[in-house]
């Protein structure tokens, strides 16, 4: 049974603009001794509306479950709010059952699938009253001349999108999860809202979880035969720059290199080009020269390339929330609340708020 006060129609309400949140994520991660910080969250509630599970089945009492304190949620003695034990993210030791790596701290921490953090976050609707001063998307309709007439005098627009499991939307509740509140994936949500007011637009995604940019070199000429886009959106970054990362650089060439042979199919295509959000800090094998990015991209930028600037939103949220508040797997994975954010961006990008 869902008990959501707030349900799937308000996951497109701005995380930026107006004066309340709707289900926004929380983790109450034990520390190593067992106790449990309080959680912050993106603004100062000044009245909390509803707490309730991700899985939108149980519904948490102020007062007996939870309070709030300096602005921050705590949870009681006794509560029936779940804790994730400090040792499931930061594992004591390699086993063949969970995927770790060395952490920053010395020890372990683990890629955590399977809903574990989905099923220990919890969803948290307050009002506030005082403004995001962080960075917001602007709009870059300017930068997508040929899309927007086309659009906009009602001719047929393929969007497509291309690139790793963050566009296929690894570890969000409704595409791989397949749990409440079985949201889909961010480029689903984006083309629901998009498709209202572009009825022409039509939309395909043909990204691969865990391929990089040479995968996306490799396969232009398949997946962007049929149908061909008129407008693609290319997600690449975050498998890029982990492990034995490719360098900055080359990255930024294999993007050109995609669009450059993507334009021998259509040569009036245009581009939005995503910096991915970026990694936990935690994790040294991940979180390498992401951010190097998008300034590169901002250098590709002029009419018939925009750049959807997801690194900077994810830092500004970073700013007031903690990274595994968010996360879908404690390594690289949008949960729900952030893939709401990139559908959000990508409105943005397309002047729509």
């Amino acid at each position: 049974m869902d008990i959501r006060k707030f349900g799937s129609d308000t996951d497109l309400v701005s995380l930026w603009d107006g004066t309340v949140v709707y289900n926004e994520s929380v983790l109450f991660l034990e520390d190593a001794d067992g106790s449990v910080p309080d959680a912050p969250l993106l603004y100062h509630p000044d009245e909390i509306l509803q707490v309730c599970s991700s899985t939108c089945d149980v519904e948490y009492r102020e007062g007996v479950d939870f309070a709030v304190v300096d602005g921050k949620l705590r949870r009681l003695p006794g509560s029936r709010i779940p804790t994730l034990p400090h040792n499931i993210p930061y594992p004591a030791e390699k086993t063949e059952d969970v995927w770790s790596f060395d952490c920053i701290d010395g020890g372990l921490i683990a890629v955590l699938g399977n809903h574990v953090l989905h099923r220990h976050q919890i969803f948290v609707s307050y009002r506030h009253s005082d403004k995001w001063n962080g960075f917001v998307q602007s709009d870059r309709t300017m930068m997508l001349p040929r899309t927007m007439k086309l659009l906009r005098d009602g001719k047929p627009v393929n969007l497509m999108f291309f690139g790793d499991s963050i566009t296929t939307q690894a570890d969000v509740s409704g595409n791989s999860l397949h749990t409440m509140p079985d949201m889909p994936s961010w480029p689903e949500l984006a083309f629901e809202v998009l498709h209202e007011s572009f009825p022409t637009l039509t939309y395909t995604n043909t990204a691969v979880g865990g391929m990089a940019s040479p995968w996306g070199v490799e396969v232009v000429r398949e997946k962007f035969a049929d149908p061909v886009p008129d407008i693609a959106v290319i997600g690449f970054g975050m498998n890029d720059a982990t492990g034995d990362s490719i360098k900055p650089l080359e990255f930024v060439g294999n993007i050109c290199h995609i669009m450059e042979l993507a334009r021998t199919i259509n040569p009036d295509m245009e581009f939005i080009l995503i910096s991915t959000s970026v990694p936990n800090p935690m994790a040294p094998h991940f979180d390498k020269t992401q951010r190097e990015h998008e300034p590169l991209f901002l250098q590709l930028e002029h009419p018939g390339v925009a750049v959807m600037r997801m690194t900077s939103v994810h830092d500004g949220l970073l700013t007031r929330k903690r990274f595994y508040d968010m996360s879908g797997n404690n390594i690289n994975h949008p949960n729900d609340y952030l893939s709401r954010a990139y559908a959000q961006t990508l409105l943005r990008v397309f002047g729509i708020h």
